[in-house]
Formats: C-alpha cells, sequence, structure tokens
C-alpha cells in the first residue's frame, strides 16, 4: 500500500535524525569538556584571590604610602625622558630612510 511505503520513509527518516542528534550531543559534549579544561585556570584564580583578599585590603594601604613617596620621583624621570625618547625616535627614524645615489 502507499501508505506504508511512506510510513517507512519517515520511521527511516526518523531513524537517520535520532542518530544525527546523538552524533550531535556527543560533540557538543567534547567541545564543553574542552571548553572546561581550557577555562580552569579562571577557578584557579578566583581561588587564589579569594584566599589573598584579606591580605590585598591590608596591603592596599601600604602600597599606597611606597607609591606616594616614589611617584613624585618617578613623575620627574618620566618628564625628562620624555625629550630624549622622542629624540631617539627622530635619529633612528632618519636612520632608516633609503639614501639615493
Amino acid at each position: 500500500m502507499f501508505w506504508q511505503a511512506q510510513l517507512k520513509a519517515i520511521e527511516e527518516r526518523k531513524r537517520r535524525l535520532a542518530g544525527e542528534c546523538e552524533l550531535q550531543r556527543t560533540l557538543i559534549a567534547v567541545q564543553a569538556a574542552e571548553a572546561a579544561r581550557s577555562l580552569r585556570w579562571v577557578d584557579t584564580a578566583r581561588s587564589v584571590y579569594l584566599k589573598a583578599r584579606p591580605w590585598i585590603w591590608l596591603g592596599a594601604p601600604l602600597a599606597g604610602l611606597v607609591l606616594g613617596r616614589r611617584l613624585p620621583r618617578l613623575a620627574r624621570w618620566t618628564a625628562l625622558a620624555a625629550p630624549v625618547i622622542r629624540g631617539w625616535r627622530a635619529l633612528t627614524s632618519l636612520r632608516r630612510v633609503p639614501q639615493s645615489r
């Protein structure tokens, strides 16, 4: 009968789609495991941060004091270094220009 042939075609398509779904589920599981493996460092970094958080809160004022003393000196050096760096870049750019013969 005509409807039996149609029913067999539908059953065959259903089996094929079920196989494809199983294959896709397996591929997704493999990709999820790979993503979890590559993002494992996030958990490690978070746990280190959570363990160090009390010390960070205690160390922040100390770091502020140290940087407060050294920052003005560093600012002076950067003010002096900026013209030197510009001059160096100008000299090296002149050296790179091809010379005509």
